[in-house]
């Protein structure tokens, strides 16, 4: 099989189904036979709209049933499918149009839902005339007639175009990461190698499909393979995480996966006594974990607790990849128990040799590269290190995209001959495992999201919240800590009680525009900048675990408090509410009159609290509606007038 189309064409397993998880007790399957012909009358329908081989299609539905049958047409009919996220944010819609101005020929399947937000955040900010070019080419999913399959197939070589995958950044241009067929579909037997996967397993997963480990790890790779999938919307997994090992203990799935924060979000599930007491997990016999830096501490917390299911520690399976490289990089040996190692902190820069230790940092062991790719550990002049050095982590092989889209200066850069520079550091051990260890990159890393400091940056100049070139976003992540810490510096001269604003302003937007959390926002008289005006985070980053800002840190922490006691009329409906946020908002204090972005509520949280609510007052609530009413006693007499 030299390209997917030839894949889905010649499917040895026609009966093999993709089980689409809608809740506790409701399913819908479908055989990949039937995907096939559902893909090729939609591709029909495309053509017959216009579109022509080599045309770019933008997939845009929440929906997964939708979403892989408009890839899969794409697929067929030989048009680079571009699959894409689509937030609640004004910052995701214009991710949307950054993206549609870099392609050749685009268009846009989307569903109904979507397309009324578009058209809102269109009128808003006078998009009309671009609007106008998009609308062109769009079709709606819930508009289309009833397919009539075509059996013709369409010519597709393994080097042409058949995904590109964009980066998560919103207000720069995100940077589109060209895959061809062949790149594909290397990685993918180099995945099911490593796996050792057979007809005996099946996947499930809650990832969504527009992540490259939730399409190609857990739609394509199970598709080649012919074994059965499931698949499950990760908003209902936010909504009831337990069900994602309830419904793997029903179906006897033998392999899942999840970064970080899915483990944390489902412990934290247990914690509030949702039982999970009939669980029969011995049968999982693979549990990828990867997306983001893995957290030595947490995955033995979830080790610990799911061996009362049957779990054993043998189905951590921790793994290193990159969407550069497709998707898979490094894994370990299937059946080996979970490893990690221990080293000294003092000896974890550049060029140095790592020094193993009993106390001190841990890192998880990612195993060796898989079939097809490459691995090199090199220093700052390009140098290859030797084993147990630390070093620029760089990569080939034919699972390796050849570049980024329109991107001559950035592939320039990154690239060294045929190795693809990470932006990751690690090291190779003797028996030539790779440890990663941080990175080369700014890049930050939330709940399996990469963020860039520039975005945020941006954000907030573009909200006035900052003047140009007065702010720095670095992160850090501590010993035990299972995600990065994001820090905000401004540059900032005046009184610190004057600051205490500023604060809450930065945590409000970032938190409102992309969903994620600012730990701690800090004045700073000046910032690090190289001789080229590059400001140079990692000092700010070091400073900062070196506990210089400690003091600042206090001293605004006592400014920032609030007393909450001693509130008077205070409604049950209030009292219910603050009850809810003061239980999921750790360590913070929200007063009713509080806007709830303001004290960085994470997108997850949003979905926890949610949830919570809906528990107690069913259908009062959308998640959308903490944008029109921000503080509890506005949300509260919200739920108050519909009843």
């Amino acid at each position: 099989m030299k390209t997917l189309v030839d894949t889905i064409i010649s499917n040895k397993e026609p009966n093999a189904r993709i089980h689409f998880i809608r809740g506790a007790e409701e399913e819908f399957a479908l055989s990949y036979e039937t995907l096939k012909q559902r893909a090729l009358g939609l591709r029909a329908f495309l053509h017959g709209q216009g579109v022509t081989q080599g045309d770019e299609i933008i997939l845009l539905s929440q929906r997964n049933e939708a979403f892989i049958e408009g890839f899969w047409a794409a697929i067929l009919g030989g048009n680079p499918a571009i699959p894409l996220a689509f937030g609640i944010s004004d910052e995701h819609k214009w991710k949307l149009f950054r993206i549609w101005q870099q392609l050749q020929s685009p268009w846009l399947l989307l569903d109904a839902t979507q397309k009324e937000r578009l058209e809102k955040f269109v009128a808003l900010n006078g998009l009309n005339g671009l609007w106008q070019s998009v609308q062109k080419k769009s079709i709606v999913i819930e508009e289309i007639p009833p397919l009539i399959v075509a059996d013709d197939f369409i010519a597709v070589e393994e080097t042409d175009t058949a995904i590109i995958q964009f980066s998560s950044g919103t207000t720069s241009s995100p940077k589109g990461i060209v895959l061809s067929h062949k790149n594909i579909l290397t990685n993918i037997r180099g995945i099911i190698k490593g796996m050792a996967m057979t007809e005996a397993d099946s996947t499930f997963s809650w990832m969504p499909l527009t992540h490259d480990m939730g399409l190609i790890g857990f739609h394509l790779t199970p598709f080649v393979q012919g074994v059965d999938q499931y698949l499950m919307p990760t908003d209902l997994f936010i909504r009831r995480p337990w069900l994602w090992f309830q419904k793997i203990s029903q179906v006897r799935s033998t392999v899942t996966c999840s970064p970080n924060f899915g483990y944390q979000h489902y412990l934290s599930a247990l914690e509030r006594n949702q039982s999970q007491d009939a669980l029969a997990l011995n049968h999982v016999r693979l549990i990828f974990n990867g997306a983001e830096p893995i957290a030595v501490p947490l995955v033995q917390q979830f080790l610990k607790k799911m061996q009362i299911y049957g779990l054993n520690d043998t189905a951590m399976f921790t793994v290193y990849g990159l969407a550069e490289a497709s998707l898979a990089v490094a894994f370990p040996e299937p059946g080996k128990r979970f490893r990690y190692v221990t080293l000294d902190r003092e000896r974890l820069q550049m060029n140095t040799q790592v020094q193993y230790t009993e106390n001190g940092v841990s890192f998880a062991v990612e195993g060796k590269p898989i079939a097809g790719c490459f691995v090199r550990i090199v220093g700052p002049d390009q140098s290859n290190l030797s084993a147990n050095h630390i070093g620029k982590i760089e990569i080939k092989g034919e699972n390796v995209t050849k570049g980024y889209l329109k991107q001559e200066e950035l592939n320039r850069e990154v690239f060294h001959e045929d190795w693809l520079d990470t932006g990751d550091l690690g090291f190779l051990t003797t028996d030539g495992e790779l440890v990663v260890t941080g990175r080369w990159k700014d890049i930050i890393f939330v709940n399996g999201q990469n963020y860039y400091p520039h975005d945020l940056e941006q954000i907030l100049q573009s909200k006035g919240v900052t003047g140009t070139g007065r702010v720095a976003v670095t992160s850090v992540r501590g010993e035990g800590e299972e995600r990065d810490k994001i820090l905000v510096f401004i540059l900032y001269k005046g009184r610190l009680p004057d600051f205490v604003p500023i604060i809450n302003a930065v945590k409000g937007v970032v938190s409102e525009q992309l969903g994620i959390e600012v730990q701690e926002v800090l004045p700073i008289n000046q910032l690090p900048k190289t001789t080229s005006g590059k400001i140079q985070r990692y000092q700010l980053s070091s400073r900062y675990q070196q506990g210089d800002f400690n003091q600042v840190i206090q001293e605004l922490l006592e400014l920032s408090a609030m007393d909450d006691e001693g509130q008077q009329g205070v409604s049950t409906i209030e009292k219910t509410l603050k009850g809810i946020c003061d239980g999921l908002l750790a360590n913070k204090r929200i007063d009713l009159d509080e806007n709830i972005f303001e004290i960085g509520t994470t997108s997850l949280v949003l979905a926890q609290i949610h949830q919570q609510i809906e528990e107690i007052y069913p259908g009062k609530v959308e998640v959308t509606d903490f944008f029109d009413y921000p503080t509890i006693r506005q949300l509260a007499s919200y739920i108050n007038g519909k009843k």
